[in-house]
């Protein structure tokens, strides 16, 4: 007889639906324009004639520099974006 009496309060606890979340924020933040820079430089150009071997040893030191410099860009481009992942909603 009790099950009887609750079951209608149960029915209608059932058909109550839980409140939804609020929607992620969709607008992204822009990328950080110190990192876009970083990626947009060049690496070295290379002269269309016979080079000396000091000048293949500067351009080789040159080109070593810049990509260890977009290496960094890009574990620092990495670290924002898993930032901006953990904050995500």
């Amino acid at each position: 007889m009790k099950f009887l009496l609750v079951l209608p309060v149960v029915l209608l606890l059932g058909a109550c639906q839980e409140q939804p979340s609020l929607p992620p924020d969709t607008k992204l933040p822009p990328f950080p324009n110190d990192i876009a820079q970083c990626f947009k430089r060049a690496g070295v150009e290379i002269p269309q004639r016979a080079l000396t071997a000091g000048e293949v040893e500067r351009l080789w030191a040159s080109d070593r520099i810049t990509i260890k410099a977009k290496t960094q860009c890009g574990a620092r481009a990495v670290a924002w974006y898993s930032d901006l992942r953990s904050k995500w909603r």
